[in-house]
Formats: C-alpha cells, structure tokens, sequence
C-alpha cells in the first residue's frame, strides 16, 4: 500500500514501500485514499471544495448543505465559481434573444424593458383584428354603413344608418323616439312650368301635366299669364284632359286683341265628394269667381290637367305662360 507522506507544506509524494522512491507527486492539490483526506498548506490556487457537510480541513471549503437556494457562478477568470444566493438568474448572466413585433394597421404594440435580449430564444409576436369594434370600445359596432346615409346613435348597440335620400329632401324627426329619415320639405313643390304660343282656330290644348298621388286635402295652385296679339283669343280654361271637363276658367271671356291677363287658379277636391273638383280663380281686371265640377276620376287618382283656349281669331296669336304647385294638405 502507498503511504501518504508530508514533503512541503504545499507538496505531497507517495513513495513506493520497497524501494522508498517517490511514486506520484502533488502540488497545490487535494488527495483523499482510503477516506482519508490529507490537507496542504496553502490552499490551490484555482480549485474550490464542496461538501454536503462542513471539513475543517479544507481552507478553500464551501459547504453546499449550508445554502439554502441559488445557482453556481464563475466569478473569476481562473474559473473559481462560488454560489449566488438569489433565486432567480441575472438577466446580465444570459445572453439573450429578441422578442419582436409586427403591428396591425389598428393594433400597435408597445415592448417595454430590453425586448432585443429578453427570450431565451428569439420569437415574435404580430397583431391582428377580427370582428367588429363594439360600441362600448367607441366603435361602431357594424361591418357595413349605407352609403351617402346618415349615422344615428342606437344605444349600447351597433349604430343605425338613414337612407341616402333625394335630391332636395332634409333629415327630419320623426319624434324622440323613432329615427330621423330624409323627407320632402313641407311646402309648395312646382309641379310644371312652361311657355309658348298659339295661332289654332280650333279650341286647343297648350300644354298639360299627368297628376296622381294628391291626397284629399292637397290643392292645385296655377298661375297664368295670358296675352292675345292682333286677334282675340277665345275664352282660356283650365281642363281636364282625361275626362274632357273644363275644371275652371281662366278668363270669363274671350280676351281681345291686344289685351292680356294674369290669373291665379286654386284647384282642390270637393269636400265630401272624391269625384268633385273645386276651383277658384283671381283673375286681374275680372276679380274672383268659382265653381266645382264633377270628373269621372277621383281626384286622389290619376289624371291630366291641360292648359286650354277655345280657339284664336285668324291672324291672332295666343302667347301663355303657367305654372302648376302642389300645396300640401299634410
């Protein structure tokens, strides 16, 4: 057996028994046979112990029964590691990964910390965006909005939208609780205007306008401005073109050569009476008068109103101008 013998304070030799010769030499270094642990003095440079339970006999001695959590870290550049303490490993001891981003057009995301080294590998994320945006995060909460239409407020929930509307209607209440929607503005909507001439010797029609969809309470209203050059025109009516009736008569005369007139003619139903159509007429020089005829179309349906004189002296000429409103009953 090889015998464990002190030389130098920081040199061990085994010397082989027969011969006495020096077999295996150590310096700065620890050597344990047959469990037992000679110690030099002077501890090695670059090694470090560690036990499972404290040796006084090892001066460079860490007893790992001792610590309670942590990691072993090499602290010097001979390789000496010692243990650290913490729980957790440094982010500086790793060197680290990038974590990055790909935005959406309405998503954008925001990496705090140090992102470039902040994974073990590098990995991404990239946002997206599905569904719609409710009204609660101040979206809309619709896929679709009518086009040229007005957005209306609904609550919680996802907004309204109005029809486009025509050419010439405003948004109007409908009351507090029903939507706004476009509609025709109340009042006196032209429904013809035109010009012209005449030189017929027969009773003729100038011009007409078809009618349809008044209700009983809407009414007529025709401006006339009538002359008659170098003959006389024979009295001028406002007529019914779809039940050859003369609804009302714009002048209660024949006009005379050289004269002209300017009338304003009101036409409406008769009340009680859909088939009955009332008239009044203002005409200047003539002053007011009217009258009511019976039609074979009811006044809510849909007929023809015409512009008629009853013939024009030969060499005359009957020039007409006229205008047709509808008043809006409601």
């Amino acid at each position: 057996m090889a015998t464990l013998l002190p030389v130098l304070p920081s040199d061990v030799r085994i010397f082989d028994p027969t011969t006495g010769a020096p077999t295996i030499q150590f310096q700065n270094f620890l050597v344990a046979l047959n469990n037992y642990v000679a110690s030099i003095a002077g501890a090695p440079l670059d090694a470090t112990y560690w036990t499972s339970n404290s040796n006084a006999t090892l001066t460079n001695e860490t007893n790992m029964g001792a610590l309670a959590t942590g990691y072993l870290k090499q602290t010097t550049t001979l390789g000496v590691a010692v243990p650290a303490t913490v729980v957790s490993i440094p982010g500086g001891d790793v060197a680290g990964a990038a974590l990055t981003k790909t935005d959406d057009t309405n998503v954008t995301l925001t990496l705090g910390g140090t992102p470039t080294t902040a994974l073990l590998q590098a990995s991404s994320i990239t946002a997206g965006w599905t569904g719609q945006l409710a009204i609660g995060r101040g979206g809309t909460g619709a896929s679709t909005l009518t086009q040229h239409g007005v957005v209306i407020g609904n609550s919680t929930s996802a907004v309204n939208v109005t029809s486009a509307g025509t050419s010439g209607q405003v948004l109007t209440s409908n009351g507090a609780s029903a939507d706004p929607t476009f509609q025709t503005v109340p009042g006196a909507t032209r429904l013809k205007s035109g010009q012209g001439s005449d030189t017929s010797a027969a009773a003729t029609t100038v011009d007409s306008i078809a009618i349809s969809g008044l209700t009983n309470l809407d009414t007529l209203w025709i401006i006339t401005v009538l002359e008659s050059a170098s003959q006389a025109t024979a009295q001028v009516n406002l007529y019914s073109t779809t039940d050859s009736v003369t609804l009302m008569a714009v002048t209660n005369s024949p006009l005379a050569a050289g004269s002209g007139a300017v009338a304003q003619t009101v036409l409406a139903q008769r009340q009680g009476n859909a088939n009955a159509i009332q008239a009044g007429t203002t005409i200047s020089g003539f002053g007011a008068f009217g009258q009511f005829d019976a039609v074979t179309t009811a006044w809510t349906g849909s007929w023809t109103l015409g512009l008629r004189h009853g013939g024009v002296t030969a060499g005359g000429t009957f020039k007409w101008m006229w205008q047709v409103w509808k008043m809006p009953g409601q």
